[in-house]
């Protein structure tokens, strides 16, 4: 069975990108009632190899737990077969295929530089690989990829006024995230039952009319519509597909891991953000993007923004 887990990083934030990413999976099973005792345990066995997969908000806080996010994404990165990357474009490009074409809107982006990882004891890190692939191995589970997209507020600004709410902006890149990881394993392996685990968006309970549009030859029929979860199936055997929105999906180690990738290319595109405003303005105190803070980071840079001429829409999120 193909396992899709996806979360996001910066949903809130009026500065920086909005993250999604999704991590791919086999596992050795074909129906879902096996595959949850069976991810269980697959997280249980990391633990025990000290491989610490949770909830980017468990894992990163207030600036705390860098060296732990890094190693997260990391060991998604090279367990999923991706070639590692030595620095920001190369990792951004390697996940996110269009991140060239909307950093364009992006003109702080570049000249930023970046030497990848940034923390990581080379050491400590190949042990933690070694032990990661030999838990994963011996339940016979696979991490098939990972990929992104990371929207910049231009692109945000605009998705959203085709959207209407950010709750439907996330539905509709999430599921177009799915479908992009999902099409060229059909194509390479041919079908396979897919299981995919999505956190919930904004206060909704119903995605079968966007289920219908990102996978219009496929009918989903409705098993559970409710604040905790909302499940949808299609087809049997080998065509079969079952989508969750699950409150808390991070629970899974399938969207935990999606989760630790999403918060680190955020965090990277601040490094960004705040490398361009602060080389320019050296007594402005650096901002992670949220509320109340980046009201205080708007106001004092006031000044260079209008020097500079920047259309609004590029650097701020509507909502």
């Amino acid at each position: 069975m193909i396992v899709l887990g996806v979360d996001e990083a910066g949903y809130g934030p009026p500065l920086g990108p909005l993250v999604v990413a999704a991590t791919c999976w086999r596992f050795p099973v074909q129906k879902p009632s096996a595959l949850w005792p069976r991810m269980h345990r697959c997280a249980h066995r990391l633990q025990q190899a000290q491989i610490p997969i949770a909830d980017s908000k468990q894992v990163y806080r207030a600036g705390r737990g860098w060296v732990e996010l890094e190693q997260g994404a990391w060991l998604a990165f090279a367990s999923g077969g991706i070639a590692l990357p030595c620095s920001y474009a190369q990792l951004f490009d390697a996940l996110d295929g269009r991140w060239s074409q909307s950093r364009q809107l992006a003109p702080w982006e570049a000249d930023f530089s970046l030497q990848l990882p940034q923390q990581l004891d080379p050491a400590n890190w190949a042990a933690a690989l070694q032990r990661c692939r030999q838990g994963l191995a011996s339940l016979g589970v696979e991490l098939l990829g990972v990929q992104a997209r990371v929207l910049f507020p231009a692109q945000f600004n605009q998705l959203l006024h085709r959207w209407g709410n950010k709750a439907q902006l996330l539905s509709h890149t999430s599921l177009e995230l799915v479908r992009e990881v999902l099409v060229p394993l059909v194509e390479k392996d041919g079908p396979e039952p897919v299981l995919v685990i999505c956190d919930k968006h904004g206060g909704r309970n119903h995605y079968g009319s966007l289920l219908m549009e990102h996978f219009p030859a496929r009918w989903f029929r409705p098993r559970e519509e409710s604040a905790a979860c909302s499940v949808y199936s299609h087809g049997q055997g080998p065509q079969r597909m079952d989508v969750y929105f699950q409150r808390g999906g991070e629970q899974h180690l399938v969207v935990a891991w999606a989760s630790l990738v999403a918060k680190y290319l955020r965090e990277l595109a601040m490094q960004a953000w705040n490398h361009f405003w602060c080389r320019r303005l050296p007594r402005l105190r650096p901002t992670a993007g949220y509320p109340q803070d980046a009201r205080r980071f708007w106001e004092q840079t006031a000044c260079l923004r209008k020097q500079l001429r920047w259309p609004r829409q590029w650097l701020w999120r509507e909502r």
